[in-house]
């Protein structure tokens, strides 16, 4: 079965985008790598992870004390499996210490690498930030801004996908079995759309698509 996934980042509460993008694309799922700072049903299957940019209403979705009918906000190193393919993912960003709710600590970052394994079966994986080396170069291509930890957890689990965003530069990067895409910035229009078929999971296609809108949005 070929699933259509509409995968994007940063959305900075720009919903009007993202009903755009679902009205020309009709996906089968959507996929969020954070900072959307606003969730709404969109009558679609909506899975994702919370940003470094949001209220702390992303993280009441993921606890469960405010529920929508689509959206799911995964805990890290939670599993959901939608249209037979295995998602997982890991919200927040790194920080040396813990001075905002969004934030994520070395110690935590290596408990939850511990409780990951390949054998998890995990297809697609989700985070804010970028893993080291794929698919993070910055908007000029001049620095690597991906983090150490998503490295390991993604080179531990090897998903057939990784999707992270956060640095609001779409770029893909094939790096043996995993794909990894930055899915950019959807405040300036900018995501992907992703097809993957069921048998295997194999990539089928990732190509980035643009809204029209002005940059600097």
């Amino acid at each position: 079965m070929k699933v259509k996934i509409l995968a994007f980042g940063d959305m900075h509460d720009r919903t009007d985008l993202l009903n755009m993008a679902i009205g020309i694309e009709n996906p089968d799922i959507i996929l969020s790598c954070g900072d959307n700072d606003v969730y709404e049903d969109m009558g679609k299957p909506y899975i994702g992870v919370y940003g470094n940019h949001e209220t702390q209403i992303a993280e009441a979705i993921m606890n469960g004390s405010v529920k929508f009918r689509n959206v799911k906000l995964l805990k890290p190193g939670e599993i959901i499996k939608l249209k037979d393919i295995k998602i997982s993912g890991f919200p927040g960003n790194h920080a040396k210490e813990k001075k905002e709710w969004h934030h994520y600590t070395k110690s935590e970052a290596e408990k939850a690498l511990k409780k990951m394994s390949p054998s998890q079966g995990i297809n697609i994986f989700i985070t804010h930030e970028a893993p080291l080396n794929m698919a993070d170069w910055n908007v000029d291509h001049t620095k690597h801004f991906g983090c150490p930890h998503i490295r390991r957890m993604v080179d531990k689990i090897r998903p057939r996908l990784a999707l992270s965003g956060h640095i609001h530069s779409p770029q893909i990067r094939v790096n043996g079995y995993t794909t990894a895409i930055n899915v950019g910035k959807l405040a300036l229009g900018q995501y992907f759309i992703i097809s993957m078929d069921t048998e295997g999971f194999l990539i089928q296609g990732a190509e980035q698509r643009q809204l029209p809108v002005e940059m600097g949005v």
